[in-house]
């Protein structure tokens, strides 16, 4: 799976993104002509830079424009263009994702909000747009996002920051003050974080393929360097979580109390409970009794097990599990409902298997006084338009 971690410990600047994700290899000519298409006049300046050992991309934006514009304008700027359609859609989300949040905090209609500097993001925007879209990665990570330090002014008064039009754009995503002072990521860039980004952390493994560093403008405070890694990770099919394992092994007590110990463990929240047959010391047939459980439930049944079983110690060991996802469901059948198991690699893949409930099963025939085989035979007919619909 292709990713794009976007490194947010120094901000996140719509040109400085734009200069990381074009140093990773990304078409400048491709970039230009979409451009073109707005049919506005501007400039777009890209030049390599020195980055202490290594090179970056430093992008300057020039056009005349009035100082801000209505998001109408500029959404119909838009679908008035010749872009491409994902193009069109990244661009417009985040215009209007900004522009709800502004003119619910002013409480204000839509058609009155005003973005400034409207044309240079617009234009920035799209130039993000088509450099995503070329590099095409399947999912797009980002750790948590420096905010930078100190006040603001916005023009009645100083406010900390981030800007409170900031502040609720990044509202339950993972942020941290610092590392300088000055403000490293403001309204329109939270408005693209939360619209691009799908995971805000970074991965635990993935195989770096290319870096990516851009620059800020020297002529102002945004002078920072922001990096951009292009990698694969392997794609998970399967939910992974840990689990404990107790183990015993017994050979001096009761054979008649094991099913009564298994379903007090089953009752105690342990997720499986199985018997071994083993050999034990000096020839003794013995039985090796397996719980397994959630790593938090080991102290609860590892007392559990002691409790009630002859045992004077329990193995303790955690292992991953990778497992199938799954859901239980009611189908209709002739004797009445029955619950079934709906087993899928993941959530969005095709059925896999499905398997009605044992309990269901028994109940209805001991009620009916009908063979459990008829029952179990019936619901898995009944079943199979769950796989025909891909329920």
């Amino acid at each position: 799976m292709k990713i794009l971690l976007i490194d947010g410990s120094c901000g996140l600047k719509l040109d400085i993104f734009l200069g990381a994700l074009l140093h990773t290899g990304v078409n400048e000519k491709t970039v230009h002509e979409e451009i073109k298409k707005l049919n506005l006049n501007y400039q777009l300046k890209v030049t390599d830079e020195s980055l202490s050992l290594s090179s970056a991309k430093r992008v300057e934006l020039m056009i005349d424009e009035p100082s801000n514009m209505t998001i109408n304008y500029l959404i119909s700027l838009i679908e008035t263009s010749g872009l491409k359609p994902k193009v069109k859609t990244l661009v417009s989300d985040v215009l209007l994702r900004l522009s709800f949040t502004m003119a619910r905090l002013n409480n204000i209609p839509l058609a009155q909000v005003f973005i400034e500097a409207s044309l240079k993001k617009l234009i920035l925007l799209i130039a993000i747009a088509i450099a995503v879209e070329e590099l095409a990665p399947k999912k797009i990570f980002l750790n948590s996002l420096s905010l930078g330090s100190g006040m603001i002014n916005l023009g009645e008064s100083y406010i900390p920051i981030p800007s409170p039009v900031t502040a609720e754009l990044l509202k339950g995503l993972p942020v941290s003050f610092g590392p300088v002072e000055g403000e490293l990521v403001g309204p329109v860039e939270a408005s693209l974080v939360n619209t691009l980004v799908d995971e805000y952390s970074f991965p635990s493994s993935f195989i770096p393929h290319l870096y990516g560093y851009g620059l800020g403008d020297l002529k102002s405070n945004n002078f920072h360097a922001l990096r951009v890694i292009i990698g694969t990770k392997e794609e998970r099919i399967f939910l992974t979580d840990e689990i404990a394992v107790l183990e015993t092994n017994i050979d001096d007590m009761n054979p008649e109390f094991y099913p009564y110990i298994q379903d007090k463990f089953l009752k105690s929240g342990a997720l499986d409970v199985f018997l071994t047959p083993i050999i034990m010391k000096k020839g003794r047939p013995g039985v090796k009794l397996s719980v397994l459980c959630k790593p938090f439930q080991t102290e609860k049944l590892c007392n559990l097990l002691l409790t009630e079983t002859s045992s004077l110690g329990v193995r303790i060991c955690y292992q991953n599990r990778k497992i199938a996802h799954r859901e239980t469901k009611k189908v209709e059948t002739r004797f009445g409902l029955v619950t079934v198991k709906v087993a899928r690699l993941r959530k969005d893949a095709p059925i896999l298997r499905i398997t009605p409930e044992y309990e269901d099963c028994k109940r209805i025939a001991l009620d009916q006084d009908i063979p459990i085989g008829e029952v179990y035979s019936e619901t898995m007919k009944a079943s199979e338009i769950l796989v025909t619909n891909n329920f």
